[in-house]
């Protein structure tokens, strides 16, 4: 880790150790897909289902989905389909406009939902390194930067790739 010190600036620096901490850990991307597993669900119906857009009791029109998950309708429609028949979710038209349907959780999905979370949520042990202390500072760093970042409006479009300087 100490090699990536140097000039590259530390928010960098900490992004890049929670990236990989995520997306890269045998201990955090085997566990999540041992969880999804044991729940007999494929990694993109465990995503579904944790879906944000899907609060309990609250509807949610299909092309929400469609776009929070940044795919073609007809991907929504197989994947709420899943759910549907595992009893988590029901299809519901929209009151507002017959044309589309929303989705809406069922007592069981939700119960579903809770359980998955609860198990993604639990510390994996290497946690054990930090002190008492540090968890809270770390647990407090979080917290604001999702605070903020919740605040800040959704990116739009695609960033565009960083260039190098053309020749002078």
């Amino acid at each position: 880790m100490n090699e990536r010190r140097g000039r590259v600036p530390p928010a960098r620096q900490a992004w890049q150790g929670i990236f990989d901490l995520v997306m890269f850990s045998p201990h955090t991307r085997d566990r999540m897909h041992r969880i999804s597993e044991d729940a007999g669900f494929t990694p993109a119906l465990m995503k579904a289902v944790l879906s944000p857009s899907l609060q309990p009791g609250q509807p949610v029109p299909m092309r929400t989905l469609a776009g929070e998950w940044r795919c073609d309708p007809s991907y929504v429609t197989t994947q709420i389909r899943e759910l549907e028949q595992r009893g988590l979710v029901e299809r519901r038209y929209n009151p507002e406009d017959h044309r589309f349907k929303t989705v809406v959780l069922t007592d069981k999905g939700e119960r579903v939902r809770a359980e998955m979370r609860d198990q993604l949520l639990e510390p994996p042990e290497f946690f054990s390194v930090l002190s008492a202390a540090e968890q809270r500072t770390l647990r407090d760093l979080l917290d604001k930067l999702v605070v903020c970042a919740q605040a800040m409006p959704p990116p739009t479009g695609r960033p565009e790739p960083k260039r190098d300087a053309e020749p002078g």
